[in-house]
């Protein structure tokens, strides 16, 4: 059986929703929308399979981006994301409460990070800028400063030592580990990596003290 049939409203609102809002957060938000006005409860599969029959796009592309997309569009990896975001200078939310959730992230703090840090989007064209921040003027600004690539380097410091090393590869090459090993010890603060402890530096604040 197919359920109750779906009525204008109910897929209007689902149209509005689905790629504004992260994916783990639309059917609560749908159900909370539509519940005001006396409708039923859609299942999160009766609402992905909904979507998919609509071709609508449930990958957050509106006020949300995921760091999928943004490692997609500047061309850096998923560890660059995720030191922006131990910096402090890249809010993430995560909807769920399992690490196995993604984390998603406000166009609003992308555009904001562009004017406070615009040599992170060095090299980037203004195509990927307007499909990153949702905003052609900001992007054609941050295209025409011309400004150099950035290189994908995450800083990391041994806590034990006092030394930072301007990689997680140069770490793990130091204290004859691999990369995942101190990678593994930076995502788990309890964690150790060749008897030492890890923690990543923040951008702003890497160099001058690198190894």
């Amino acid at each position: 059986m197919g359920g109750p049939t779906w009525t204008p409203y109910e897929l209007d609102t689902l149209s509005l929703l689905a790629g504004d809002v992260p994916w783990p957060a639309l059917p609560q938000t749908y159900w909370n929308t539509v519940r005001q006005h006396g409708y039923p409860q859609r299942t999160a599969t009766a609402l992905r399979r909904k979507c998919c029959d609509l071709g609508l796009q449930r990958a957050a592309i509106g006020r949300w981006v995921n760091a999928g997309l943004i490692c997609k569009l500047m061309g850096v990896s998923y560890e660059a994301v995720q030191t922006l975001m131990r910096s402090g200078l890249l809010p993430g939310t995560r909807f769920g409460d399992t690490r196995g959730h993604r984390y998603y992230f406000r166009r609003c703090d992308l555009r904001h990070l562009a004017v406070s840090h615009p040599h992170l989007f060095g090299g980037l064209d203004c195509a990927a800028l307007t499909q990153l921040f949702d905003d052609p003027k900001l992007a054609k600004h941050v295209a025409e400063l011309g400004l150099p690539r950035l290189q994908q380097r995450r800083p990391v410091l041994c806590v034990e030592t006092g030394i930072t090393y301007r990689s997680i590869s140069e770490a793990a090459r130091a204290v004859y580990v691999t990369t995942k090993c101190i990678s593994t010890a930076l995502d788990r603060p309890d964690k150790t990596s060749a008897s030492f402890t890890w923690r990543s530096v923040p951008l702003s604040g890497a160099a001058g003290s690198v190894r």
